[in-house]
């Protein structure tokens, strides 16, 4: 399976920081794995996948489920150091 490219984008200190989720992944590697409980992030009350200020569609909504049902958790749920959330939200709620 071909995968788009994903990117997770943050806002520190006045400036927009872009990540492309694959070098994520590379960084990640060879990292300690620890237990996270997923219902403290912060982005499980906000919209990270839709674009806030609009109302996704139903098909939007069957389709991202759809995808964390056959996401590959061979892949990590990455945080950054403060504890949020930077890839893997799907593969977190599965």
């Amino acid at each position: 399976m071909i995968r788009p490219i994903q990117t997770h984008s943050t806002e520190s200190n006045g400036k927009r920081y872009i990540w492309y989720t694959e070098r994520l992944w590379e960084l990640a590697k060879g990292l300690p794995e620890y237990d996270v409980d997923v219902v403290h992030f912060e982005e499980l009350d906000r919209d990270c996948w839709f674009g806030e200020g609009r109302t996704p569609t139903i098909r939007e909504v069957a389709d991202h489920c759809r995808r964390i049902n056959e996401t590959d958790l061979e892949y990590p749920v990455i945080v950054n150091d403060n504890g949020r959330l930077m890839d893997g939200g799907g593969r977190g709620m599965r």
